[in-house]
């Protein structure tokens, strides 16, 4: 199966894509295919071999990692149904993380000779052994946006986090359940919450950060559903400093966004 895909890597970024399939540790790097040579990886393609792992019969998820030097690192992950000896046509749903990033860039095309179904309804899809392929309206599809108020945060401080979900159009997602859950540094201590978005589709969770603990990255995980959507998972994070130095709230226009 061969997988391609685009991101915003740039000469100043210096980026590389790393695949990754159900999980399979470890990361399988990817050949960057840009224009500009052998390390452009603003356009990408990964190979995936049998002596790696392949594509189990259900769902499969299959996750890019975009790791540059001078910039945060993103992840976008796509789940492919691979159905054997079938032409039942099943959704592709997606699901992007991002680690203080801005804008993530989609994988834009996924080519397979196993027997797998896949709707896919921004990107491509080929199948050459018993499939279908459809392209459906995917207004189904919820985006999840996780906005932290500040970073870095000092130990002690208290945490504005707004968590927005809206669908493929951009429409905002009334009363969709938020299960989330806070990883401290050193993945010692979890915390879990809940809520739901108002008429905005907007979800704002407050907390404060104890005094007391490592400093370091704390991800934010979370999962949105909400009636008539494929649930939706996404995370981001933010530093968390020692008590003696200072919060900063971060800019607006430097959130992540998820985008289908």
């Amino acid at each position: 199966m061969l997988v391609s895909g685009q991101s915003s890597d740039t000469i100043a970024k210096d980026c590389s894509v790393y695949v990754i399939v159900n999980d399979v540790r470890p990361y399988q790097s990817a050949v960057a295919s840009g224009t500009g040579g052998a390390k452009d990886f603003s356009q990408w393609k990964f190979v995936l071999h049998e002596q790696y792992t392949h594509l189990n019969e259900g769902n499969n998820k299959i996750t890019a990692k975009l790791l540059c030097k001078t910039a945060p690192t993103r992840w976008y992950s796509v789940v492919v149904n691979g159905v054997p000896n079938s032409n039942v046509s099943e959704p592709l749903s997606t699901v992007e993380s991002n680690q203080q990033s801005n804008v993530s860039e989609p994988l834009s095309t996924v080519e397979s000779n196993q027997q797998s179904n896949v709707s896919e309804p921004l990107s491509t899809v080929e199948s050459n052994q018993q499939s279908n392929v459809s392209e459906t309206s995917n207004d189904t599809q919820l985006l999840v946006t996780i906005s932290p108020q500040k970073d870095p945060v000092a130990r002690g401080d208290t945490q504005n986090t707004t968590i927005t979900v809206t669908d493929s159009n951009h429409r905002a997602i009334a009363n969709a359940q938020i299960d989330g859950t806070l990883i401290y540094p050193g993945d010692n201590f979890k915390k879990e919450f809940k809520g739901s978005t108002d008429s905005e589709g907007k979800f704002v969770y407050s907390w404060t950060v104890g005094k007391k603990g490592d400093v370091g990255p704390l991800v934010i995980e979370v999962e949105a559903s909400s009636v008539g959507h494929p649930s939706t998972s996404a995370k981001n994070s933010f530093e968390i400093v020692k008590s003696d130095e200072s919060s900063k709230t971060k800019n607006p226009f430097q959130s992540h966004i998820q985008k289908p």
